[in-house]
């Protein structure tokens, strides 16, 4: 790499290299280093600043450009990461029981009184978006939650309801959303 240097004074020799540098400037440079090695060099000849000095003010100048480059790799990461798309919601589970991955372990729409209803929302690839669910019983909401999630991949989101009293007997209704728009429901019964 070439580097034009503006010297002043009279010509030195690099520490790193030895060799004679002409004072039109023009100087064969291998790296970043050699460059601070020469300014360095040619500033402590001439009397301005001790070595050390120099060394360390370059150092600082040259830091802004490398955090200059952290920092367009990390804004570019995130805005990869935050460029997903929309959730793909693939299936609607219902049961009475969780798998560790938040999925259904056992499927039924027949329920006892003091069961815990479960749904598990599942999701295929990444993505972001609220998932809330609507829980009725004989046209009366009964809970409305909602999540605001993002997964890099397969995921399961699981919502639950349960009653300490037990549930009244009858027929219920699950309705799913993401983003507020309905995509799905599962009815229910809770048997006497």
């Amino acid at each position: 790499m070439f580097l034009k240097l503006s010297l002043s004074g009279p010509t030195g020799t690099s520490p790193a290299h030895g060799s004679q540098f002409p004072e039109s400037g023009q100087a064969p440079l291998d790296s970043v280093r050699d460059a601070v090695e020469l300014l360095a060099f040619r500033s402590a000849c001439m009397g301005s600043l001790p070595v050390r000095a120099v060394r360390s003010t370059i150092a600082v100048m040259m830091r802004p450009c490398w955090t200059r480059v952290l920092l367009l790799a990390l804004a570019a990461a995130v805005a990869v990461s935050c460029a997903r798309g929309p959730l793909d919601v693939s299936t609607i589970q219902l049961g009475r029981r969780l798998n560790s991955d938040n999925s259904v372990a056992e499927h039924t729409t027949a329920f006892g009184r003091n069961d815990t209803v479960y749904v598990s929302v599942l999701t295929t690839g990444p993505g972001s978006g609220e998932i809330g669910v609507r829980w009725t019983y004989a046209g009366v909401v009964i809970s409305e939650p909602s999540r605001r999630v993002t997964y890099n991949g397969q995921a399961a989101t699981e919502f639950h309801i349960s009653n300490s009293g037990g549930f009244p007997p009858g027929n219920y209704l699950v309705e799913v959303f993401l983003d507020g728009a309905p995509i799905g429901e599962r009815n229910f019964r809770v048997d006497p």
